[in-house]
């Protein structure tokens, strides 16, 4: 297996399963590309989690004028190595 962003050879233990069934390897990351990615912390914005503000931000306060409801879930802030690893997927 090898990671998806560097391309470096990720050591995994096999199992049964995996031989038996014919498994394809799956893309995984490697510990120091994971730990370029930016985790979202307390202070976010509610409705985008956007970072560093605690209430709702501008941008979701002007889509609510306009009508739409923002409502995102995320773990990570979008910086290179998100986008990066989102370019990585693409076929």
């Amino acid at each position: 297996m090898i990671c998806l962003l560097c391309a470096q050879h990720l050591k995994k233990n096999l199992t049964f399963g995996d031989l038996l069934f014919l498994k394809k390897e799956e893309g995984s990351l490697c510990l120091a590309c994971y730990s370029s990615f930016e985790m979202i912390g307390e202070e976010h914005c509610p409705n985008c989690h956007k970072k560093g503000v605690s209430s709702s931000c501008q941008d979701c306060q002007l889509w609510c004028k306009e009508g739409v409801e923002v409502s995102h879930e995320a773990i990570f802030s979008y910086n290179q190595a998100m986008k990066d690893f989102f370019n990585s997927l693409q076929i």
